[in-house]
């Protein structure tokens, strides 16, 4: 079930303000053959009210680790929309063999977080 401290998706329509950043994970056999090794695996979204994240199929068990670190989010209180610098905190506290996340990118095309991560998991996906 959904915090409401956490996500917030502001229900459609009009768009609103996002900030996200795609969350790439490590592919160790595509770096042993000399390809870039980061492989777009879903991403995160900071609403005005909350937090949100999708990912794409074969990706379960990434989503499962922001799953626990969401339920860790509400247990102490933290509010992602109400830090600045949430985003940018664990882009660059990640090891880089876990993985690492693109730049923050703010929008403002989007009635929903829904729908952004629809859109944007469509581009990656592609």
């Amino acid at each position: 079930m959904r915090d409401p401290g956490i996500y917030g998706d502001g229900g459609g329509a009009v768009p609103m303000k996002l900030r996200y950043m795609i969350d790439y994970v490590y592919d160790e056999k595509r770096f042993e053959k000399g390809l870039d090794p980061y492989v777009p695996a879903g991403l995160w979204v900071v609403t005005p009210t909350g937090f949100d994240a999708g990912y794409l199929p074969g990706f379960e068990e990434r989503e499962d680790e922001i799953n626990w670190l969401v339920n860790g989010w509400v247990e102490q209180d933290i509010k992602p929309c109400l830090n600045p610098g949430f985003m940018e905190y664990w882009r660059e506290s990640r090891s880089p063999y876990r993985g690492t996340f693109g730049e923050t990118v703010e929008i403002e095309e989007y009635g929903s977080s829904g729908e952004c991560i629809a859109a944007i998991l469509k581009t990656i996906s592609a």
